[in-house]
């Protein structure tokens, strides 16, 4: 990605944060703990990336009931995790 661009994709990001677009929450030891809980539950036939279940453990901690994202894996997941995935 050349430069410009990636100040763009950055000052859009930002943008969207002081607008509320995006919900950031906090990574702590206790959220991962609970992914790797959910993680070794899951049916075996279930591909999920570690980062996946970090995204889908930390919207169900905070209680959102649906997840948005255009990843087919993650959105397959959802569920498992009391999530309703939306496609975008």
């Amino acid at each position: 990605m050349p430069k410009l661009e990636a100040i763009r994709t950055r000052d859009f990001f930002l943008s969207d944060l002081r607008d509320g677009v995006w919900s950031l929450l906090p990574l702590t030891e206790l959220l991962l703990f609970r992914a790797e809980s959910q993680i070794s539950s899951l049916p075996q036939s279930l591909c999920l990336r570690a980062g996946d279940a970090i995204h889908l453990t930390a919207a169900q901690s905070a209680g959102f009931a649906e997840i948005w994202s255009n990843d087919k894996r993650l959105l397959q997941a959802a569920p498992a995790f009391g999530l309703t995935g939306k496609s975008v």
